[in-house]
């Protein structure tokens, strides 16, 4: 299933060592309609939103950026599809 470009961020995107390129994609939250990203610490269980927070794109670039959060992320294909976090260049 192919990634929906319109639930993708345009802020920023990951570039795999394959050469994919993945976006953040907003989820539909449980508690209203309004889609957001599902970023977490990424420990064990990362995936889940108990282990997780929803929030909104400037958020979600805030905390995936600068506190090692990660974010699920899918290709535009659909064929990448997962949980992605920003690894700074040393």
């Amino acid at each position: 299933m192919a990634a929906e470009l319109d639930r993708c961020s345009k802020q920023f995107s990951f570039v795999l060592a394959d050469g994919t390129e993945v976006f953040p994609v907003r989820v539909k939250c449980r508690d209203d309609t309004a889609p957001h990203y599902r970023i977490s610490l990424g420990r064990r269980g990362g995936h889940v939103l108990i282990s997780g927070e929803e929030v909104n794109e400037a958020t979600m670039l805030h905390k995936v950026v600068y506190q090692g959060y990660v974010v699920r992320c899918a290709s535009a294909d659909g064929k990448a599809c997962s949980l992605y976090r920003h690894c700074p260049k040393p």
